[in-house]
């Protein structure tokens, strides 16, 4: 698994921000759902996010996902997967 993200910064001094937010959106689409769409229990913020084994499972899988597409570790050096 590749975790390197595909934006060299030694290459710009600039990164466009449009480009980035086109990305990230491009990335979430599809993967998650929308706040409003979802229709929570009143007693669903009992416990936090991942506590439970399918939620911990899911959250790895999410995080994987983000580093496969780049978009983890933005400010980590590239020489560990990050954007520099």
């Amino acid at each position: 698994m590749n975790h390197a993200s595909p934006i060299d910064p030694a290459e710009t001094d600039e990164i466009d921000e449009a480009a980035f937010v086109a990305r990230i959106e491009a990335f979430h689409e599809g993967r998650c759902r929308r706040w409003d769409d979802v229709n929570p229990t009143a007693d669903s913020n009992d416990e936090p996010a991942g506590t439970d084994l399918d939620g911990l499972a899911a959250a790895r899988q999410y995080q994987a996902a983000l580093a496969d597409a780049g978009l983890a570790g933005l400010s980590y050096p590239s020489k560990y997967g990050g954007a520099g």
